[in-house]
């Protein structure tokens, strides 16, 4: 009886409203489950490789390195930024993207250049939102903070680096965040319209939408992921790193080629692979995760390969609303 009226005031709640709500409640749950591969995520994007270059750090290893250093509940720790982010950044989102498939989108499906301008508003304006307590999540997973709660770490960071340091990395978090959303919208609905819906059984419809979501977050990773890094960078650093393109910079110069240190062959180092030391971000909406894999912190030609790689983040942040 009580499921009964739940459902019914569910129903009865207005669409933005209860896209928000939705939105939280998915977000809440995927965060508790993969918190932990977004912190292995954050800490490989900042290793730095060892001198002569022959140092590789992969997933499995920094698992055992956390746990033995900071026990198993370490491998959560950044997870109540993580809620007061997602919590709410997840429901802007659905809502915005509610709001503007109301506004511009009358009983019909986007087109391709239609999702990528919906899902990339609607992930800018959650993410300048958000990008405050982004910035103390990230720190958070780092390890190199002690912060002893989200208030108290949004309260050190304005009193001591101001509002600069609360909206720092802002244009790498636009640069990965905006175009992750749009070409992930755009894949993912176009995936479905070619897949022969009508056809399939609806108990496997689920199935298919995380197929056709897992596609469209990897292509989306692809182009996103150098910016996802950058974005690390600036938010643990902000009085290091000005501007985007110092950040760029010093990824490009510090991070050598594992198979061409640049102390022996600094000519030949493929520093702008360092770019790409986790790839993540595949998602699948109504299982609303992130997928991706890595092969270590240097830049060589052998991360590219398929044998390089693990699993390595899962975040939540889903994209695209269910079927009104």
């Amino acid at each position: 009886m009580e499921s009964l009226q739940e459902e019914t005031a569910l129903q009865r709640m207005h669409p933005v409203l209860k896209a928000f709500v939705c939105g939280s409640i998915s977000g809440t749950c995927s965060t508790l489950l993969f918190q932990p591969l977004d912190l292995l995520k954050t800490r490989l994007q900042t290793l730095q490789p060892s001198v002569n270059g022959s140092s590789r750090v992969g997933m499995v290893t920094l698992i055992f390195r956390v746990v033995r250093t900071e026990s198993l509940l370490g491998l959560w720790k950044g997870v109540s930024p993580s809620f007061a982010r997602c919590i709410p950044g997840v429901g802007i989102y659905f809502s915005t993207l509610y709001t503007m498939k109301q506004k511009f989108l009358v009983d019909r499906s986007p087109t391709a250049l239609e999702s990528v301008f919906l899902g990339a508003t609607s992930r800018a304006v959650a993410g300048i939102c958000m990008l405050p307590v982004t910035v103390v999540k990230t720190r958070y997973e780092s390890g190199r903070f002690g912060y002893g709660s989200v208030y108290g770490a949004l309260k050190n960071i304005y009193q001591t680096e101001g509002v600069r340091g609360m909206f720092s990395g802002l244009t790498a978090t636009l640069l990965r965040d905006a175009p992750f959303s749009g070409i992930y919208l755009m894949f993912y609905t176009q995936t479905k319209k070619l897949a022969p819906q009508d056809q399939l059984d609806p108990a496997l419809m689920p199935l298919l939408n995380f197929g056709c979501g897992i596609f469209a977050g990897i292509l989306a990773s692809l182009a996103t992921q150098p910016a996802d890094v950058i974005k690390t960078h600036m938010q643990l650093s902000p009085q290091k790193y000005h501007r985007t393109t110092q950040a760029i910079a010093f990824i490009y110069k510090v991070v050598p080629s594992s198979s061409c240190p640049v102390t022996e062959h600094p000519e030949k180092s493929l520093a702008p692979l360092s770019l790409l030391p986790v790839f993540t971000e595949a998602l699948a909406p109504g299982a609303p995760t992130r997928v991706g894999a890595a092969g270590g912190n240097e830049a060589s030609v052998s991360y590219l390969l398929p044998s390089g790689w693990c699993f390595a983040s899962v975040r939540s942040f889903p994209q695209g609303l269910p079927e009104q």
